[in-house]
């Protein structure tokens, strides 16, 4: 299902696998970091975040903070994290494929994606209308989701 092959050079945006058949690195989907779209933006019941409204931007500095800890973790050649013997190289070929935040957080580096996922939720019956992106985030998360 591969749409382009790296080859060595740089390419855009997107998910990337290795070819099994051993062709290289394939782009697959530019979906890839709406994992954790999934968490923030529906992670917190309404019902809780009226009565508690600092959990949704506390839930947002903790995946922050974490965020941070595993790139320095994952870039700090002295000791692995993981029991991967090649994850310094894998972590250098999504760098150069991807770019340094491949994880990036906020809306403006991710608008794409959230507007995709909101134009299939509602093509596929999920919302009675198209929510807009903005309409994701809970009101006191506005300002940091906007990087």
């Amino acid at each position: 299902m591969g749409v382009g092959r790296g080859g060595g050079k740089p390419v855009s945006a997107g998910i990337f696998g290795v070819d099994p058949s051993g062709g290289g690195i394939v782009r697959v989907s530019p979906l890839l970091s709406a994992r954790k779209v999934e968490v923030l933006a529906g992670g917190v019941r309404r019902d809780v975040y009226a009565r508690h409204p600092w959990v949704a931007q506390s839930l947002f500095k903790a995946f922050s903070r974490a965020k941070a800890e595993v790139e320095r973790a994952l870039a700090d050649n002295d000791m692995l994290t993981c029991m991967l013997p090649w994850s310094s190289y894998d972590l250098e070929v999504t760098r150069r494929l991807m770019g340094q935040d491949f994880w990036a957080y906020g809306v403006e580096p991710n608008r794409k994606i959230l507007e995709a996922m909101c134009q299939y939720a509602h093509e596929q019956g999920l919302t009675p209308r198209r929510v807009g992106v903005e309409e994701l985030f809970a009101p006191n998360t506005a300002e940091a989701w906007r990087q």
